[in-house]
């Protein structure tokens, strides 16, 4: 998916520079500002030159969002473990099949 040594790299620098009241109000600042570009894309009536202008701030809206959620997580000790339970009944869920 992507490279957890980057964002784990940032996340930790995060963590030590930002006090911890800050965290999960940011982690909400950087998934709306996701949801915003998400639904600008969904208004461009799918037309290419406009879904590539938009693509960049999509990135970057994505990466904010996935070193925010490593802040939050080891703030409230979420495990990985425990986030992979959930996935897993997601799977459950939609009846998929796990992947090997």
């Amino acid at each position: 998916m992507v490279d957890t040594k980057i964002i784990q790299g940032f996340a930790n620098w995060c963590y030590d520079h930002f006090p911890p009241e800050k965290r999960t109000e940011r982690c909400a600042e950087e998934c709306a500002e996701l949801i915003q570009i998400c639904l600008k894309m969904g208004r461009t009536d799918y037309d290419q030159a406009k879904l590539n202008q938009c693509r960049d701030k999509l990135v970057e809206e994505m990466s904010h969002v996935l070193f925010t959620m490593e802040n939050v997580r080891r703030h409230f000790n979420i495990t990985p473990e425990e986030l992979d339970e959930k996935v897993k009944e997601k799977y459950a869920k939609y009846g998929v099949e796990l992947p090997e």
